[in-house]
């Protein structure tokens, strides 16, 4: 092999040189097996003013400085 192939920082082992084929995946993505919940609970449904018009009192208490980044105008 070349002097100045790359190898593993971990196990030291030679690194492969064949390309990586990202097109699409080896494996089907693993099924979530768990108990999904079919909806929006209703108290998170619609519109919250609350969110839209306090969210800076929620940045201050949880001290959020970026938060009030929401109150810049564009």
């Amino acid at each position: 092999m070349a002097p100045d192939a790359a190898y593993c920082s971990v196990c030291g082992k030679a690194a492969g040189t064949s390309p990586v084929n990202l097109d699409k995946p080896s494996a089907p993505a693993p099924r979530m097996d768990g108990d999904i919940p079919d909806g929006i609970p209703e108290g998170v449904k619609g519109w919250s003013w609350g969110a839209f018009l306090l969210n800076w009192i929620w940045a201050i208490g949880n001290r959020s400085w970026i938060g009030l980044l929401a109150m810049v105008p564009y």
